[in-house]
């Protein structure tokens, strides 16, 4: 988890070193994510979480590349409690991702977009009710997905814009942790970023 930490704010201090003329985008969102395994649980939200979830928060930073092609890493946050009659358990995962967002409408204020790529889970269940407890804790199980976002972008006032995002995401654990190996499922954010 320290690795982790320090990868990521390496990353996000010390990105402005590559090419000056390249812009930036860093953000903020909340939204769900909504393993198929739980999908039986209700009620559902985009704000809220599904019962017994967090939201899935998310900061993320894409990178201009060349013509409408960006780097976008993402590290995010989500858990959920299982409330068993024996050995109630809440699992927390933290997905870090690397991926392709590819800009399908340039230099508009409204630019619908899409992003592809994969990354680590990296994941960890604790006895009990954690939910409200901050942070993830040691994170001792690592698994991967893969992913493909479609979203849109809007600009609002200066560099500040809103990003809305929805797609699948295909995560497997190496064991099984809650109800399985698979949380695969649909996932959707909403969130503002900053350009510069």
């Amino acid at each position: 988890m320290k690795k982790i930490f320090i990868f990521v704010v390496f990353f996000f201090l010390f990105e402005n070193t590559w090419a000056q003329s390249t812009k930036s985008t860093l953000g903020i969102s909340i939204g769900q994510w909504q393993p198929n395994q739980i999908n039986t649980e209700s009620p559902s939200s985009v704000f809220s979480g599904t019962a017994d979830s967090t939201p899935f928060y998310s900061l993320h930073l894409s990178r201009h590349i060349f013509g409408d092609i960006d780097v976008h890493i993402l590290i995010g946050y989500w858990a959920h409690f299982f409330d068993r009659d024996i050995d109630p358990f809440t699992l927390r995962i933290l997905p870090l991702q690397i991926g392709v967002k590819q800009i399908l409408i340039v230099d508009s204020s409204i630019s619908p977009y899409v992003i592809y790529g994969g990354g680590l889970l990296f994941a960890n269940t604790i006895k009990g009710e954690q939910i409200q407890k901050s942070g993830p804790g040691k994170l001792t199980k690592t698994g991967f997905e893969i992913f493909l976002l479609t979203g849109i972008q809007v600009d609002l006032i200066g560099p500040i814009g809103l990003n809305l995002n929805f797609g699948y995401v295909v995560a497997n654990m190496p064991e099984s942790l809650g109800v399985g190996v698979n949380y695969s499922g649909l996932r959707a954010t909403i969130g503002v970023n900053y350009s510069y």
